[in-house]
């Protein structure tokens, strides 16, 4: 299959049959672009979603989830997978997190996905798509990952311990809250060695830091704490 070459496309698109007010996704959380995505088996995805409209989204609203696929150099198949009904009011400006569960029931393969986010009940708007490329992947075919045992944080110096079941590759990723990648590289493992990996990240600024091992179908996520 074609291999796409962009990555968070966000893109225009009027959709005459849909009702919307300027929803639109803004950052993928999880999982996170170029993953592998297991077919025909519940998958949570999680968006950041901005109200760019100029009215609010009262409580007890509706906001739907629509996936779009990429092809022919348009968004296409618009399909309803789920909704939130608010129950705190979504104001102009406003972001959030959603999250949906969805059954992709498609072949495997790398396909660009992209997410819309409607509000139901009011005028018709320009609904907002942003996507990415995720490959998608058969459940045979996987190598988990079992875990990220420990992380350590001392003297400028990351220390990340994974567990693999088998030999694998994986993509270790370093982020803070605001979504900035302090480090992002690919690593090899080994069946069940979990020696720790050594990072050099600096001084780091107190706060929260995230760390992301994306492998084979699997996003795992860990915090670590700078104080």
């Amino acid at each position: 299959m074609k291999k796409f070459t962009f990555i968070f496309v966000l893109l225009m698109l009027q959709i005459g049959s849909l009702i919307a007010q300027d929803l639109g996704a803004t950052k993928f959380i999880s999982p996170l672009p170029n993953a592998n995505v297991v077919v025909y088996q519940p998958n949570n995805w999680t968006l950041r979603v901005k109200n760019f409209g100029t009215a609010n989204v009262p409580v007890g609203d509706t906001i739907m989830v629509y996936v779009f696929f990429y092809s022919g150099g348009a968004w296409v198949n618009p399909q309803a997978v789920g909704g939130s009904i608010l129950t705190s009011p979504f104001n102009t400006n406003d972001s959030m997190q959603l999250t949906t569960s969805i059954n992709f029931t498609i072949g495997a393969g790398l396909r660009a996905v992209g997410f819309a986010y409607i509000w139901l009940g009011h005028v018709p708007g320009t609904v907002k798509v942003f996507g990415a490329n995720f490959n998608f992947v058969t459940s045979a075919g996987i190598a988990e990952i079992t875990n990220i045992d420990r992380i350590y944080y001392a003297n400028g110096e990351l220390n990340v311990a994974m567990r693999f079941n088998h030999d694998n590759d994986a993509r270790l990723i370093v982020s803070n809250l605001n979504g900035q990648q302090l480090w992002n590289n690919n690593i090899s493992n080994k069946a069940n060695d979990n020696s720790p990996l050594s990072i050099s990240l600096g001084d780091l600024p107190k706060g929260i830091y995230i760390v992301n091992l994306i492998s084979s179908g699997s996003n795992i996520a860990k915090k670590f704490i700078v104080q």
